[in-house]
């Protein structure tokens, strides 16, 4: 019901504009026939048609293998649109077709733009983002309002570049420096603040990197890692890192500090690979409602490495320890995941752990390596 004398049209600016708008475009896409994916409901499918559709507030990419045009035609009798096929940028990140199908990520453009508006764009670029001996510790005393600031804003457009969801995180190699230098925003020192602009000169000379992914029939798989008991804070939490790639790129992500204390490096490894199981479960379902025929990339079980074994143990065994009874009963759930061939965790070397970057820092020539393990490559100009 509408009061007289006021619109019944949702305006901008409202504070149910942004509901109404997205029940506007949900709507019309499920009159077309689509599907809203429960796991992720800014997706849609038309499985008889083949089309896909990623919404983000009024930006959509489309995918279809058959007959993109129909969605196009379908869509503009509802609403005026701008095509800008084939798709070059989607949400400030911009998309480059290579050769034999690759697929290139690229936010050379915002790194840039970040470089100018903090006046780091002729700053001397380095090749690591962290500092492996560097220890940071908090502040004793209290940084000006100026310096917290500051430090926000570097740290907010760092973030940018990492966020989960919608999909703007294409730059995993920085996501641990990134994360652990975000715990001190409350209260920044200028050890910190010199930290945040190691960050950008790395960025600085590597501009150009990116993810990549190649036409690969290649199985879903990850890795996680942990690194355990932070001593030089003082809660002494772990820090956990897991990565799932698909097409020879990674698709997913984490570089977070823990919630508990960890009484040993295999707690810690357990828990890591807890939430990667908690991961790996939502991308199945994921996976599933975008078309049945993905489940031929999934190859259940799906493989997880893992480079302590002790902790690998755990996962496959049900009988009481005394020195693990005190984990939390949450944590335990990978285990039926396991048991029920979800997932399966495999022991890696340590030298090819492609999560290890997502925890610790590393020395240059482990840096590279772990971009390779990545899938990062730089844009050839």
């Amino acid at each position: 019901m509408c009061l007289e004398g006021f619109s019944p049209i949702t305006l901008y600016g409202l504070k149910q504009s942004p509901r109404e708008w997205y029940n506007t475009v949900y709507g019309a896409l499920i009159a077309l026939g689509f599907i809203r994916f429960q796991a992720d409901h800014s997706a849609f499918a038309h499985l008889r048609k083949k089309n896909y559709v990623l919404l983000h507030v009024d930006d959509m990419l489309t995918l279809s293998p058959e007959d993109p045009q129909w969605l196009k035609d379908e869509i503009q009798k509802s609403f005026d649109i701008t095509d800008n096929a084939p798709a070059t940028r989607f949400l400030g990140i911009g998309i480059v077709h290579g050769d034999n199908g690759c697929i290139f990520l690229s936010q050379q453009a915002y790194i840039r733009k970040i470089l100018a508006k903090f006046t780091l764009y002729e700053a001397h670029p380095i090749q690591i983002p962290f500092y492996d001996k560097e220890i940071l510790q908090p502040r004793e005393d209290t940084a000006s309002p100026e310096e917290i600031l500051l430090f926000r804003k570097m740290i907010g457009s760092l973030i940018w570049l990492l966020v989960d969801r919608p999909t703007v995180n294409n730059r995993p190699e920085i996501a641990f420096p990134v994360t652990k230098l975000a715990r001190y925003a409350h209260n920044p020192s200028s050890k910190h603040l010199t930290a945040v602009k190691r960050v950008f000169r790395y960025l600085k000379g590597a501009d150009s990197t990116c993810i990549s992914y190649s036409h690969s029939p290649e199985a879903l798989y990850g890795f996680v890692d942990a690194d355990w008991a932070d001593k030089h804070t003082d809660s002494c939490m772990s820090t956990s890192g897991f990565l799932f790639k698909l097409a020879n790129g990674p698709i997913s992500w984490v570089s977070k500090k823990q919630t508990c204390v960890a009484l040993s490096s295999t707690e810690s490894e357990y828990v890591s690979a807890s939430l990667a199981v908690q991961e790996v479960v939502w991308l199945h379902l994921f996976m599933n409602e975008m078309d049945p025929a993905l489940g031929s990339l999934l190859h259940l079980p799906t493989a997880i490495y893992e480079d302590n074994q002790r902790a690998i143990c755990l996962t496959e065994s049900h009988e009481f320890h005394r020195r693990t009874k005190h984990i939390d009963i949450k944590y335990h759930r990978l285990r039926d995941q396991v048991s029920r061939g979800v997932c399966k965790f495999v022991k890696i070397a340590t030298a090819e752990q492609a999560a290890d970057g997502l925890t610790k820092p590393l020395q240059s020539v482990q840096f590279e390596r772990f971009l390779t393990l990545l899938g990062m490559k730089k844009l050839s100009k």
